[in-house]
């Protein structure tokens, strides 16, 4: 894959995160109206260079912030990376919710998330004015990551 299709890459990475307020999975690229057509055709070789291209956006956009909610999902992320890639990699399926799997980990993730949410109310008691905000950014950034997080408890 050349320089130039790797920025292109990033840039269609960039937008569509913006656009959708969540960081693609390779399956909305693929279903991407306009570009689909190019990532339906990769062989194996340059779908996992795309997948990389990908982790790499989202380690580069989790460590590239430095307000409270930020830092706060960046230590969730440092300490319980595994469990993020693992729930991510569920989240790319729409129907994963129905699966217990999903579900226990999901619930899983819900309790270390509750901590920092905790962390962060804790920091903002004095600023109860900002709270409301400072908390719905925290969970716009855990939804950008995770699309299907308010599926956790369904079944």
């Amino acid at each position: 894959m050349k320089e130039q299709e790797i920025q292109q890459i990033n840039q269609l990475i960039d937008n569509y995160t913006t656009h959708h307020k969540k960081v693609p999975f390779f399956n909305d690229l693929q279903n991407h109206p306009q570009f689909g057509v190019f990532f339906q055709g990769l062989d194996e070789k340059n779908t996992q260079r795309v997948q990389s291209i990908l982790r790499d956006y989202i380690e580069e956009k989790i460590s590239s912030f430095s307000t409270k909610w930020w830092t706060l999902f960046k230590r969730f992320y440092d300490v319980h990376g595994d469990l993020f890639w693992q729930f991510r990699q569920m989240n790319a399926n729409p129907d994963a919710p129905e699966r217990e799997d999903f579900q226990t980990l999901g619930q899983e993730i819900e309790q270390l998330l509750f901590t920092y949410e905790g962390i962060l109310t804790e920091k903002m008691l004095n600023r109860a004015e900002w709270l409301d905000k400072t908390l719905d950014a925290f969970y716009s950034i855990v939804y950008m990551f995770f699309p299907l997080y308010g599926r956790i408890g369904e079944q």
